[in-house]
């Protein structure tokens, strides 16, 4: 039970309590010792004042309410309460992901000026501010609802029932329109990239701590937004990097092309030390491809809708333009900066001077050169490969021999471990199954003699090229069609099983050691180096879409193990795949020096 302190005199208890004093009656015996008998009346309107305005003093006082908890705003709105709040009342909330216009806006419209607001409008406001503004979504329908009240008269829009959340901070508002136009699906990468830089901000003002892709991952899906980390990095990126040409940019575009190209040039930036002159040029690039389509939506505004311009960032294009301003800024040839960055995305160490020594050397093939010092027939050495995998005309294929292959002195014996100089053996694996000894006297013939024999299991001709300096004497190019082969169509599983047995080639032939097959293979004459020199970004997209696979993120194509256990349940290939490895295994053997593809690059 409160008490009142001793101090406290009458007059200052009834000034505190709004009641009025009424002067005592002289006639009436006083009592010395009650000081405090006064007769009173209360003043009920003088007591309203007075509360009233002790309530608005400390809602404008900067200290807290000295019976209030800490960070309660006692005019602060009933969270999930109802009201109803003059239009305009409310406003669009600024920090809105949505910037555009919705593409549904003229059907939406046409709802609510036959229905009213049927989907009721939740809204907030910050501390201390006069104005709501949606929250969760709504600034459609509010647009709508202003411009039907204020352009067309309609009174039902003069006031708007709503429901009231209670401040939440800038960070969960933003996120709560983020969940709502994420939900709807009607949103675009650069608005939803925009829209997650805008909740990082926020949160890192609100908390006073840093983000990492991996904690905004896990904030957003606290709050039901499930962006994938790499997807967060995209949007990332997009705002750092790409903020000109936002509008028009897509997804899969900045994942797999212009993320990818622009990092590759930025990396090697860093690595020769000319960050803002390389940003500096992509930044000039980015603008000036803004402004063309900028000067295009200008155009269609005059134009009548048939004869409007496509809207497109034509990426292949922008890609090129970037390549070549980073290699101006970089004095370099264009030429050679898809391999620069391709050696620093293999090496991360690798100095500046090695990056600046890279040359692109257009070196005629080699002449084929003896597969066996001991094999002196010439036609031992004729391959069954003329251009791609196809048997030479009137020429049946080289018949295997089982006579053992004469071993050169300098190499040991199959399945036994060569002796180092100093006289110790060394720790060789032995070849399981059957004994190399066992190989025919051209082992490299049996290699191209198990291609066609692979061929006739799984179609593969119009992708394998010769190539006498590769070690076993072909490379892998990108088929032109996955699904058929020499115009006749292959079904899903079929095309499924050539694409693996391609890349397992791929990955066995040697031709993903990048300098060597610069070194040796004219780009004009093969699909696969042309690819190579587009670029990381170029590779990928070609990689993808004409053998059907995605490479991960260190850059180098793969095979998946579901295609792997595709190609070993397959009856034929399961027989054909082990004896080619075997036939490999003894070129490998007999003729180290064929080897060069496969040695590690100083």
């Amino acid at each position: 039970m409160n008490k009142t302190p001793e101090s406290v005199t009458a007059a200052q208890r009834a000034q505190r309590l709004g009641i009025t004093l009424v002067e005592a009656d002289t006639s009436t015996p006083s009592l010395s010792d009650a000081k405090d008998t006064a007769i009173v009346k209360p003043n009920k309107q003088l007591q309203h004042q007075n509360m009233a305005r002790e309530n608005m003093m400390r809602g404008l006082s900067l200290e807290t309410p000295r019976n209030a908890k800490p960070a309660i705003d006692p005019r602060a709105d009933k969270d999930m309460s109802f009201s109803l709040l003059p239009i305009d009342d409310i406003e669009p909330y600024e920090h809105n992901p949505r910037t555009g216009l919705n593409p549904r806006y003229d059907e939406i419209k046409a709802s609510i000026r036959a229905e009213g607001i049927t989907n009721t409008l939740t809204v907030t406001r910050r501390p201390q501010s006069q104005k709501y503004m949606p929250y969760g979504g709504g600034n459609t329908r509010l647009r709508i609802a202003k411009e039907l009240y204020h352009e067309e008269g309609d009174q039902r829009f003069a006031q708007l029932h709503v429901i009231v959340r209670a401040w939440p901070g800038d960070a969960n508002t933003i996120s709560a329109h983020l969940a709502e136009n994420e939900m709807r699906g009607d949103i675009s990468f650069w608005e939803k990239a925009h829209g997650v830089d805008l909740f990082r901000q926020e949160f890192q003002r609100e908390h006073g701590r840093v983000l990492t892709a991996g904690d905004l991952n896990k904030e957003l899906r606290e709050r039901g937004i499930n962006f994938g980390i790499k997807t967060i990095q995209n949007f990332l990126f997009a705002v750092e990097h790409l903020k000109p040409v936002g509008s028009w940019l897509k997804s899969t575009d900045v994942n797999e092309i212009i993320r990818p190209c622009m990092g590759g040039l930025l990396d090697l930036a860093k690595a020769l030390d000319t960050v803002p002159a390389v940003e500096q040029a992509m930044a000039k690039v980015l603008n000036e491809r803004a402004n063309e389509l900028l000067l295009l939506v200008t155009q269609n505004t005059e134009l009548p809708e048939n004869e409007r311009h496509t809207l497109n960032l034509d990426v292949d294009n922008l890609v090129k333009r970037l390549n070549l301003a980073a290699a101006q800024a970089l004095n370099c040839d264009p030429a050679v900066i898809p391999l620069m960055v391709t050696a620093l995305a293999n090496d991360s160490r690798i100095s500046a001077d090695s990056l600046r020594r890279i040359k692109v050397v257009q070196a005629p093939a080699p002449a084929p050169e003896s597969v066996s010092p001991q094999e002196s027939d010439p036609a031992a050495n004729q391959l069954p490969l003329a251009g791609m995998l196809a048997g030479v005309p009137g020429r049946a294929a080289p018949t295997p021999s089982l006579a053992a292959a004469p071993q050169p002195t300098s190499s040991p014996p199959a399945g036994r471990a060569p002796v180092a100089s100093g006289g110790a053996q060394a720790n060789a694996p032995v070849v399981p199954g059957p004994s190399l000894d066992s190989a025919p006297a051209n082992p490299l013939a049996n290699v191209h003699q198990l291609l066609q024999e692979l061929d006739a299991e799984v179609p593969i001709r119009d992708a394998i090229m010769s190539a006498p300096y590769m070690p076993f004497g072909f490379l892998v190019e990108f088929p032109t069609d996955l699904y058929s082969i020499e115009g006749q169509p292959l079904d899903e599983a079929l095309a499924g099983l050539r694409a693996g047995m391609l890349k397992f080639l791929i990955g066995v032939s040697g031709q993903l050691n990048t300098p060597y097959m610069v070194k040796h293979t004219n780009a004009q004459a093969s699909s696969w180096m042309a690819a190579v020199l587009s670029g990381i970004s170029g590779f990928a997209e070609t990689y993808r879409t004409r053998l059907v696979g995605d490479m991960p993120d260190g850059g180098q194509p793969c095979l998946a193990l579901s295609e792997l256990t595709q190609i070993l349940n397959s009856p034929g290939l399961s027989y054909l795949v082990p004896k080619l490895l075997l036939a490999m295994e003894q070129v490998r053997v007999n003729h180290p020096e064929r080897m060069d593809a496969f040695k590690p690059q100083a």
